[in-house]
């Protein structure tokens, strides 16, 4: 009797172990983190993490290029994103990046606003878009805002991003950066707005072709917050 129990529990050990470690090719690994959507978001994530409130459309944690993610929101916030792309381990071939998201904040308030940013190696940020607009009685705030940011000292391109801005509450615009890749071909639109700064594109290997349309718009850094910090 004792030699069948002892069978038995062999086999349900068999059986539960590939459940529990989603593992041993018998089961698919769940991701580093299987409640992100990293493409085609449409409704605002809202997270507390380390005493910050972050909004994203897409984010992914292993790599995987974030895209084709859309968002519309409103309140008040330390950092918001359309994509935003971190870490290794994916396999897919889309990834490091973070392209084509769209970004509509509509009122209240963030630090910094990003279209796409990337912080995995060598990731590029392309083809983002932010509108930042006004749609009640006050117009929105935000110390920051980026088309497309790539963060470190492997970082790729922040290419082909647009910022438009259609509220004067922004302390400071910028079409594309990218601490150590080319930001080339970034437009920012200021229409009959006040804003503290704006810069096309700044990277460290080429800044080619950004533009700034300022349509009946003026560039004004009084009682702003000074544009001095690259977030």
């Amino acid at each position: 009797m004792s030699g069948e129990r002892n069978r038995m529990r062999r086999l349900a050990l068999l059986i539960t172990l590939p459940v529990s470690t989603g593992g041993l090719g018998i089961f698919p690994a769940r991701p580093a983190c299987a409640s992100d959507v990293y493409e085609g978001g449409t409704t605002p994530v809202v997270v507390t993490e380390n005493s910050k409130i972050l909004a994203y459309g897409g984010r992914s944690r292993i790599g995987d290029s974030t895209r084709m993610n859309e968002i519309t929101l409103s309140g008040t916030y330390d950092d918001v994103y359309g994509g935003w792309t971190t870490g290794t381990g994916t396999d897919k071939a889309d990834r490091n990046d973070s392209h084509n998201n769209k970004l509509i904040f509509t009122g209240g308030a963030a630090v910094n606003i990003y279209g796409g940013c990337t912080e995995s190696d060598g990731g590029k940020a392309y083809g983002n878009t932010v509108f930042f607009i006004k749609t009640g009685a006050a117009d929105p705030h935000a110390h920051v805002i980026y088309g497309g940011r790539t963060r470190g000292i492997t970082s790729g391109e922040a290419s082909r991003n647009t910022v438009t801005v259609n509220a004067s509450g922004a302390d400071a615009v910028w079409g594309g950066h990218s601490d150590s890749g080319a930001a080339n071909g970034n437009v920012v639109n200021l229409n009959h707005v006040t804003v503290g700064a704006v810069i096309g594109g700044t990277g460290v290997i080429t800044t080619n072709d950004n533009i700034v349309n300022m349509n009946s718009s003026h560039v004004d850094a009084a009682g702003r917050l000074p544009a001095r910090a690259i977030r």
